[in-house]
């Protein structure tokens, strides 16, 4: 994507979270989340259909990190605790869960994904996610377009994007492969222009580099 800087953020610091590159090196970890979350996720989740076996967890992620070091998917693991100093770079904290800002969205825009571990839910976590990743997709990416999609029965994940300032652009038909089948998403998109006054622009968020750098977001 043209839009995407060679030079993405590696990490992303909230006020409770730390999100980090998705890095193989945490997949005893995801394995284990995953394992525990699956009644949760598997209704909405593709993926979710069996706990992942550890080695192809280390495959997969290997692969999920190829793409974001070539600027091309950007996935994150989120844990708690912020910590926004260059030298506190690694997570150390519970694992929360998983986000990211997709390609899949095309041209301009990023498509923003995540989930929470049962235990953590309710607690405005996945929203914080939501809030750091929009406001990286505008401030670091320096895209035109954020979008959220979301099963239409899963009330508690179109809730975030309706919290949030999104506007509910439509239902489309049979998108979502799942096994079995196709089922339908709701769109959500924020564009650049409606970002200032909300939620999300209003969330302390501290962003760096490879190298652990404090990266200057756009304003």
């Amino acid at each position: 994507m043209d839009d995407i800087p060679l030079s993405p953020p590696y990490r992303l610091a909230t006020p409770r979270l730390s999100l980090t590159a998705a890095d193989p090196r945490d997949a005893p970890v995801v394995v284990e989340a995953v394992g525990k979350n699956l009644e949760q996720l598997r209704p909405w989740m593709p993926w979710a259909e069996q706990a992942p076996k550890l080695d192809d967890a280390v495959e997969r992620l290997r692969r999920v990190r190829s793409d974001f070091d070539r600027s091309e998917d950007f996935s994150y693991h989120a844990w708690l605790g912020s910590k926004k100093q260059p030298e506190a770079s690694e997570p150390g904290g519970r694992f929360v869960g998983a986000t990211g800002l997709h390609s899949r969205a095309g041209e301009g825009g990023l498509e923003i994904g995540y989930w929470v571990d049962r235990e953590l839910v309710g607690r405005g976590l996945a929203t914080e996610m939501a809030m750091a990743m929009t406001q990286a997709g505008f401030l670091a990416f320096g895209v035109d377009r954020v979008e959220i999609h979301a099963d239409p029965e899963n009330e508690k994940s179109n809730a975030i994007p309706a919290r949030l300032g999104f506007t509910r652009e439509g239902t489309l038909r049979a998108r979502i492969p799942f096994p079995g089948g196709y089922r339908d998403k709701v769109v959500w998109c924020l564009l650049r222009s409606e970002f200032a006054g909300t939620p999300s622009a209003d969330l302390e968020l501290a962003a760096f580099d490879a190298l652990d750098r404090p990266l200057l977001l756009l304003r």
